[in-house]
């Protein structure tokens, strides 16, 4: 029996995706915080330690995160993570008005799957 993290905000349905039903057979649903996020068949799964990271000015905390993959179904996929780093200023309910209260500081892509070997 596999297990299956979702977000709070999302639920999972036999084919449409609608909140309130099963999960696929053999896997079972654990509510967790929005430091996860799965894939709709549960195949990709990125789990973040924590969402907000301080700048000390001479160094920064670091980020930390797993990414779990099911190799079989990636085949010959590759994976990347795209970590954004943002600055926010200004109420968050006014984003909903259109406007975006955010600065993108810093945006780096990894290939996370399959890993890179380190150069010798």
């Amino acid at each position: 029996m596999r297990t299956c993290f979702r977000p709070h905000s999302q639920a999972h349905s036999p084919g449409k995706g609608a909140p309130g039903s099963s999960p696929p057979p053999g896997v079972t649903e654990q509510k967790v915080s929005a430091d996860t996020k799965s894939s709709p068949n549960c195949k990709l799964t990125v789990y973040l330690g924590k969402r907000d990271f301080v700048d000390h000015l001479d160094q920064v905390d670091p980020v930390d995160g797993v990414v779990l993959v099911d190799p079989d179904y990636l085949k010959d996929r590759k994976v990347y993570v795209t970590l954004t780093c943002a600055f926010r200023y200004g109420r968050e309910d006014l984003d909903v008005l259109g406007l975006s209260f955010q600065k993108d500081l810093f945006v780096a892509t990894y290939q996370a799957f399959p890993p890179i070997p380190d150069p010798p």
